[in-house]
């Protein structure tokens, strides 16, 4: 039986135990059998394997490198790991996606993308939305120093990162509905490594005032020369 998570992992269940992979051949064909499963779970594995990097074209709209992703071992081909590697090989200056997830579309409150219309018209969105899993670990999108904290009005767990490369071009990320880590403090700054560090967990929104109509998900937005800026190119793509 298998069993995958693109946003979180992969698992593969089901093969044999080492024990029994190492098992001579016995006269009466026994260990013959146990050679035929593990050709076929193998044979599963790689199938499993093509099927999550398909699924993580469609979700992200990367061109893995079939090298990279195929040398990695299963539990590590997250999709944040994959997109480290993918721009570090494509992209430059691109930042890692926090959760792995593709940009909210349209639900009860409006649009998850840059300057979608918020409030009836009366303001504009100033960040975009990218989709989550409740409680999922979220990495850093860049590497720098982070700070968590809960803003004072809104009670919204948030995080602030300031890139410590100038060349990224970037004064501060900004994540909103991220819960702290285990073992950070509020307003205590800890550097972060883009893509392995993990900067917190996807809030439940429900707890936070909004109603089930709304999609789980982080709010993130990039300021550049004082300015908030369209986030969207710096993850989905120039």
């Amino acid at each position: 039986m298998e069993a995958y998570s693109v946003m979180g992992g992969i698992n593969v269940d089901g093969y044999l135990a080492p024990e029994d992979v190492n098992m001579p051949i016995s006269p009466n064909g026994g260990g013959k059998e146990i050679q035929r499963r593990n050709a076929e779970r193998a044979k599963q594995q790689q199938d499993l394997r093509n099927r999550v990097n398909n699924e993580i074209r469609q979700k992200a709209g990367l061109r893995i490198n079939e090298n990279i992703a195929s040398s990695m071992t299963l539990p590590e081909r997250s999709l944040p790991n994959l997109m480290l590697e993918e721009r570090a090989q494509n992209h430059g200056s691109d930042l890692i996606n926090p959760s792995g997830g593709a940009l909210r579309g349209q639900d009860a409150y409006g649009s998850g993308h840059f300057g979608a219309s918020r409030d009836g018209g009366g303001r504009k969105h100033m960040g975009i939305d990218i989709l989550t899993t409740v409680g999922q670990n979220l990495v850093s999108p860049v590497t720098g120093s982070a700070v968590n904290y809960t803003g004072a009005t809104s009670g919204t767990p948030m995080i602030d990162i300031t890139p410590s490369n100038s060349t990224v071009g970037i004064d501060k990320v900004r994540i909103l509905y991220v819960n702290i880590p285990s073992g950070e403090n509020p307003w205590k700054k800890y550097n972060v490594t883009d893509g392995q560090t993990i900067i917190g967990t996807a809030a439940n929104l429900g707890t936070l005032g909004y109603s089930k109509g709304i999609t789980p998900h982080i709010h993130l937005q990039i300021m550049v020369k004082g300015n908030w800026v369209d986030p969207t190119p710096y993850f989905f793509g120039r």
